[in-house]
C-alpha cells in the first residue's frame, strides 16, 4: 500500500528478528534500582547504557526487541498506544547504532493528539500511514514502522550525509526482508511526494554498487 493511501485502521504485525540477550538481562530505574545504583552500576562495569532508563548487563547483546522496549519505556504515557516509533529511532531499533538524540514518533494526520510536552525528548510528525506500515516489535507497548517503511522514509526525509548508509543498513540485514528492489518499487508508487525523485536515485545507485554488471539495466530518475 502507498505511503500516502488512506489507512484502514493500524493492523500491527510481527517480526522475526530475535536477540542474544534476554529480559533478564534488562534493567530499568526503580525495577528494582534507582537511576543512581544503576549508574553506578554501569561506572563499575557491571552494566551498560542503552537507552534512557534502560541498562543492560554487561556482555549482553541487544537485538530489536530489547531496543524497542527500552526506547518505548520513554515515551509519553499517552502516545505509547498511538503513534509509531519511525525514521531515525526506528532505524536504531532494527539495526543498532548510536542512539538518536529524540524519538521520532510518527502519527496518522487524521488522528487527534495533543501536541508534546517541551523536553519531552520526543519529536511528532503527522504523517499518512498506512494500516501495513506498523509491526509489532517484540512486547513493547509501542509499535514501529516496518523495515520497508523505515528505508522509504530514510530516502526520504534522512539528511543527505545519512541517508544512503541508513537505507543499505536496512535492506541488506539478513532477517529483515527488505530488498533495494522492493523499497524502489514503493517509492515509485508514492504521489505528490516530495523529494521522491532523490530518493529513486538513491536507491538505484545503492542497486549500482551492488550489482554493477546491471547498471546500464537500472532506469534513471529522468526516466521516471
Amino acid at each position: 500500500m502507498p505511503l500516502n493511501a488512506q489507512p484502514a485502521g493500524r493492523r500491527v504485525v510481527p517480526l522475526v528478528p530475535h536477540e542474544t540477550a534476554s529480559g533478564d538481562d534488562v534493567l530499568q530505574v526503580d525495577g528494582p534500582f534507582s537511576a543512581s545504583e544503576l549508574q553506578a552500576m554501569a561506572h563499575d562495569g557491571l552494566l551498560v547504557h542503552l537507552c534512557g532508563a534502560t541498562y543492560l548487563r554487561a556482555g549482553a547483546r541487544p537485538g530489536p526487541q530489547i531496543r524497542a522496549r527500552a526506547m518505548a519505556a520513554e515515551l509519553p504515557a499517552a502516545l505509547r498506544d498511538r503513534a509509531v516509533i519511525g525514521r531515525q529511532s526506528a532505524l536504531w531499533i532494527y539495526t543498532g547504532g548510536q542512539v538518536p538524540a529524540k524519538i521520532n514518533l510518527l502519527i496518522d494526520h487524521r488522528r487527534r493528539t495533543s501536541a508534546l510536552r517541551p523536553f519531552s525528548g520526543c519529536q511528532l510528525h503527522e504523517v499518512r500511514l498506512a494500516a501495513d506500515d506498523a509491526a509489532a516489535v517484540g512486547a513493547a507497548e509501542t509499535a514501529v514502522t516496518t523495515p520497508l517503511r523505515t528505508a522509504v522514509d530514510m530516502a526520504l526525509y534522512a539528511p543527505e550525509a545519512e541517508s544512503a548508509a541508513a537505507v543499505q543498513a536496512l535492506t541488506s540485514h539478513p532477517m529483515l526482508d527488505c530488498p533495494l528492489e522492493t523499497v524502489g518499487a514503493r517509492l515509485e508508487s508514492l504521489v505528490r511526494v516530495p523529494r521522491k525523485r532523490a530518493a529513486l536515485a538513491l536507491v538505484d545507485a545503492l542497486i549500482a554498487a551492488r550489482d554493477p554488471a546491471t547498471t546500464t539495466a537500472v532506469p534513471g530518475p529522468a526516466n521516471r
